[in-house]
């Protein structure tokens, strides 16, 4: 017999099968890693509903006033209209605006004097100004060139402007195809723009496609850094203030650096002391990469995705316009979302903020996150918006202020790198596996061992389809029909899993409406002798 722990290192689909750790796994599906085993992830609630007759929604802004006493409020961009829904239920939303030209809204947060206020451009509309009390005015180019007024941009039309951030207390802004940003004075949401071209910097040409700052120590000051990333991957950081200043040393170019190409603006994401970057090469770590001088090497610790990379870099390659790429940190959950856009339902590759490992979700078809107060939040294609990791359900509805009806129990799945059991050729026969779970509430599961890097799920008459059709293809998740046995409470108990191999791989399919945490498994086999 042999103990091992739950694969608490995540899902690995970059290593050498027969090298792999016992605490990584080749499936991980729906559950997160962490440091005392594998849980079951959480379930969701539907906030809001039918936006836009069912427009998807492809934008979420959560809006917080300088008052701290107020609470924030959420806004959904959905097909031509913009709506606010901060209030969980069904009854039917009234537009704040209407007409506009598409649902998809980048801008900075900008606190000055007035407050805390939310800029917000689509490279095609006026922008939108939700000021620190909540009303909403739109940003117009200056109706007197030269003497612009509040509301107004000078120098570049608000029309052609995508996003932007926030640098030194000034806002930068990112004119669309092109490789120029502006920047404002300090403290300014509008006024006059100067122009700061970066297209003399980019080794690999490309257009500017994403403005971030970089707070190399967590916090704000002034070694905080710019960071220009052009369309084909060139990284450009400066520090200083004003570029317009003329002191030297006020305006530094530190570094330009060449990564894979970035795959949206909403895929760059500050965490911490660091700046995350997805990019066709994977998840970078700016701060990492910085060290270690290693932009292009996807194998390299400035990524941390290297053990995804192989499924998470085909994905980038083979969808990489498609809308719906974004980061988003969830402190309350120690979780890192990277949300994978797919032609008919987006999917999850998550990181565990405590172990590192990674696993997938599917069932949630976001196109769009963003925090909400201590809500994680999605908008998906049919113009719901839903609250991510809250309950034990998927598809909970809540309709009013007070109700919320539960969804079906969450399904997972694991399957754990293959075991030669310290004997590489000789055949084994498995008798029976033992799993231990922690959970309060009746386990509905599935096991069997997989011999000798198989992936085929069990036959068994009679007790199969606990689990639908993979997200992401049988090659990583394989077939997912799975028997299930009710229990309750901390469960300890022997199954037979009869399989004749030199090396095994414990296939599990969980489901469950409470909390479940999977410890650990033992496994009991005989080893043949002179086969």
């Amino acid at each position: 017999m042999a103990t091992f722990p739950a694969p608490v290192g995540g899902l690995n689909i970059a290593d050498n099968l027969v090298m792999m750790p016992a605490t990584d796994a080749t499936v991980m599906r729906n559950v997160i890693s962490q440091p005392y085993g594998v849980e079951l992830r959480k379930g969701n609630v539907r906030h809001a509903t039918d936006l836009n007759s069912g427009e998807p929604v492809h934008t979420l802004v959560e809006h917080l006033t300088a008052n701290s006493a107020t609470a924030p409020k959420l806004y959904a961009f959905a097909g031509d209209e913009m709506y606010e829904i901060s209030a969980p239920g069904d009854a039917a939303r009234v537009a704040s605006l209407t007409g506009l030209s598409n649902a998809v809204w980048n801008g900075p947060r900008v606190n000055n004097a007035s407050g805390a206020n939310r800029i917000l451009f689509n490279g095609v509309d006026n922008g939108i100004w939700i000021k620190n009390d909540f009303t909403i005015a739109r940003i117009t180019a200056a109706a007197i060139p030269g003497s612009p007024v509040a509301g107004e941009l000078d120098g570049v039309s608000p029309q052609s402007i995508i996003g932007g951030t926030v640098h030194q207390k000034r806002v930068w802004l990112i004119e669309k195809n092109s490789t120029k940003g502006w920047y404002l004075a300090p403290e300014a949401l509008s006024g006059a723009a100067t122009m700061f071209d970066f297209g003399t910097i980019f080794l690999r040409g490309g257009h500017l496609a994403v403005l971030a700052t970089w707070t190399v120590d967590s916090g704000s000051g002034l070694d905080d850094m710019l960071v220009a990333i052009s369309s084909e991957g060139d990284i450009v950081v400066y520090a200083g203030v004003d570029p317009g200043s003329g002191t030297p040393g006020d305006w530094v170019l530190k570094g330009v650096f060449s990564a894979g190409r970035p795959l949206s603006q909403r895929a760059v994401v500050r965490k911490e002391g660091d700046l995350l970057i997805m990019t066709q090469f994977g998840l970078l770590s700016l701060s990492k990469a910085i060290s270690s001088d290693s932009f292009s090497d996807a194998n390299s610790g400035a990524y941390l995705s290297r053990k995804i990379q192989y499924t998470l870099g085909q994905l980038a390659t083979d969808l990489p316009t498609t809308f719906g790429w974004e980061i988003l940190p969830s402190p309350n959950n120690n979780l890192v979302i990277v949300n994978v856009p797919m032609t008919t339902e987006s999917g999850q590759f998550v990181q565990s903020s405590i172990t590192g490992g990674w696993s997938q979700f599917d069932g949630w078809d976001a196109l769009c996150w963003c925090k909400f107060g201590e809500h994680t939040v999605y908008g998906d294609r049919d113009g719901n918006v839903w609250r991510a990791l809250e309950g034990y359900t998927d598809g909970a509805i809540q309709s009013d202020a007070t109700t919320i009806t539960n969804g079906e129990p969450v399904l997972g799945e694991v399957q754990t790198s293959f075991n030669f059991f310290q004997s590489l050729s000789a055949v084994k026969h498995a008798k029976m596996v033992r799993p231990t779970f922690i959970g309060g509430s009746k386990v509905d599961y599935a096991i069997m061992v997989n011999p000798d890097f198989d992936y085929d799920a069990a036959t068994t008459p009679g007790i199969s389809g606990i689990l639908g059709e993979s997200l992401w293809g049988t090659a990583l998740w394989g077939t997912d029909s799975w028997a299930g046995t009710g229990m309750s409470g901390t469960q300890h108990v022997w199954t037979g899993v009869p399989g004749i191999g030199s090396a095994f791989a414990l296939r599990l399919a969980i489901r469950a409406a409470k909390p479940v945490l999977w410890a650990s498994y033992d496994i009991m086999y005989e080893e043949g002798h002179g086969i």
